[in-house]
């Protein structure tokens, strides 16, 4: 727990890397056209979603700006990588389907919200590896909120 806190306030590539890697699969997103788009609803409230925003955003922060000695073990980072990969498998999938937002809900291994729930678990692992405390303690609010939100969207 003392490595948890024995953390700096400053720019980090590590910090950096573990925020851009499952953003870059939203960015094709972005821009290729999908048939399919219509506007979500979000019934779940405002204050969920606004949790979830303002969690989201406090998270980037915390791992673009703190950082600690992290683990001299690879294992966390390459579970991390694990869930990653499957994050990946899923938007390779929905992008084979045409951009299909119903590959994106359906469940994976148990999981009844996969998209919500691998990205989490990868962040979850890295802020461990890392030893970003600030990041872990916003992750937590940021997996519940997140999680709910995305069992609760219809589309």
């Amino acid at each position: 727990m003392a490595e948890l806190l024995n953390i700096q306030f400053s720019f980090t590539w590590p910090g950096f890397w573990t925020v851009l890697l499952p953003l870059i699969p939203n960015l094709f997103w972005a821009v290729i056209p999908s048939h399919y788009r219509r506007e979500a609803k979000l019934h779940c409230g405002k204050i969920w979603e606004n949790l979830e925003s303002a969690a989201r955003i406090l998270v980037v922060v915390g791992f673009l700006l703190f950082s600690g000695p992290h683990f001299k073990s690879y294992l966390l980072p390459v579970i991390a990588g694990f869930f990653l990969l499957l994050y990946y498998l899923r938007w390779l999938r929905y992008f084979i389907r045409r951009c299909d937002p119903e590959v994106l809900r359906k469940p994976m291994l148990g999981l009844p919200a996969p998209m919500a729930v691998l990205p989490v678990l990868y962040f979850l692992l890295m802020a461990l590896w890392l030893h970003n405390l600030p990041s872990l303690i916003l992750l937590l609010l940021f997996g519940v909120c997140h999680i709910h939100n995305s069992i609760a969207l219809k589309v």
